[in-house]
Formats: C-alpha cells, structure tokens, sequence
C-alpha cells in the first residue's frame, strides 16, 4: 500500500535497480572507446547552412555579417552557420568571388584593429 502520491513502492524500486544494473552490464568496458557514426554526421552536417559570399571579397578584406549569407546546401571543407561566430573578426585570405562558399583556405581570423584615443 502505497504512504503517498509520490512514494515508489518496492516493486518500482526493484525493477528500477534491476534495469539499471543491467545498463551498467551494457555499458562496462567502454569507457575507452569513442563511438563515432560518420553516417550520421554527415547527415547532420548536409542539414546545416554554408557560408557564402553576397558580393565579390578581395584578400585583406575583413568580413562582416552584411557581406555574407548563409544557405542550404553546405559544401564540402566550407564554413557552417554554426561555426560563423559574431565574435571573431574574419578577413578574406584569397579572391572569392560572389556566390562562392568560405572556407578555412579562403578566410581567416584576425585581431581587429583597435583604435587609439
């Protein structure tokens, strides 16, 4: 009989500790390993937005917000969406034209210039 709403009584309990003892069976010894599903994570990335150029960048350029666009389909080796931070401050490192994808070979991150009262 049941003391109140919220109590488990010894059955819950029991079935609880015997799932969850079967878990830890499951899960012993793989610690060490690093389960990776490439399937899935190339499916997750083909769902995620790439960068673009909206206009023509020159080398030395530095990138902001307004000369970019983010659309669906990402392309390989191209800077996400989710990669794109607000925070840094990226320059352009080789021509890219309008319309092509950024990437790690075609934009880098830099210090902005501060200025100096």
């Amino acid at each position: 009989m049941a003391v109140n709403a919220y109590s488990s009584q010894e059955a819950d309990l029991t079935t609880w500790t015997t799932r969850l003892t079967e878990a830890i069976a499951m899960m012993s010894g793989m610690d060490d390993r690093n389960f990776v599903n490439e399937v899935e994570l190339e499916s997750v990335r083909a769902l995620r937005r790439g960068v673009y150029a909206k206009r023509d960048l020159t080398p030395g350029t530095e990138i902001g917000n307004d000369d970019i666009m983010l659309a669906i389909p990402v392309l390989e080796d191209q800077i996400t969406a989710n990669m794109w931070s607000k925070l840094e401050h990226k320059a352009v490192s080789a021509q890219v034209d309008a319309l092509d994808k950024l990437t790690s070979h075609n934009v880098r991150n830099h210090q902005a210039q501060r200025a100096v009262a």
